[in-house]
């Protein structure tokens, strides 16, 4: 049996073309795919605490850059500089959005600029639909199309 093209059977009590061979499959990537994201999070886990020195020392070649009058320091395995940025916070009550908005139509700007976050977008969606769903309706949102629908595994470890 070829289980790499494997079909699977409309229900699991037609699974006996899953046979010893597929089944073993089935638990050896199940393994490999645990082991993996266990390596994952522990990576992930090692990059946060290197991230971690990484701000500290910078923190601290900054304060004595800065002390010694210093933009930048220059070294064989690599050059820091001290750069001057400017950053704004993204308005939070309606008032000021509603203000930087106007702001923005009447710069003629507003479409360059209004986005929408994909997460918001796809919670917005899936709440209308479903109360659309509720009252036996259908629904789609203007300017948005049709959701993509698709599968994925959800991985739950083991006790």
């Amino acid at each position: 049996m070829d289980t790499g093209n494997f079909e699977m059977s409309k229900s699991w009590e037609d699974a006996k073309e899953l046979d010893n061979v597929g089944i073993k499959r089935c638990d050896e990537l199940t393994n490999l795919i645990v082991a993996i994201r266990e390596q994952i999070d522990h990576l992930n886990e090692q990059a946060k605490s290197l991230r971690e020195d990484s701000e500290k020392y910078e923190q601290e070649l900054q304060r004595i850059l800065e002390y010694f009058g210093k933009k930048n320091w220059k070294t064989p395995s690599g050059t820091i500089e001290l750069r001057e940025r400017s950053s704004v916070k993204v308005p939070d009550s309606p008032e000021d959005k509603k203000a930087l908005f106007e702001w923005m139509q009447s710069k003629g700007i507003f479409w360059r600029y209004a986005n929408v976050n994909s997460q918001s977008l796809n919670a917005l969606y899936r709440s209308e639909a479903e109360i659309a769903a509720t009252e036996g309706k259908e629904f789609t949102l203007p300017g948005v199309g049709a959701p993509t629908v698709f599968t994925q595994i959800a991985v739950k470890k083991g006790r």
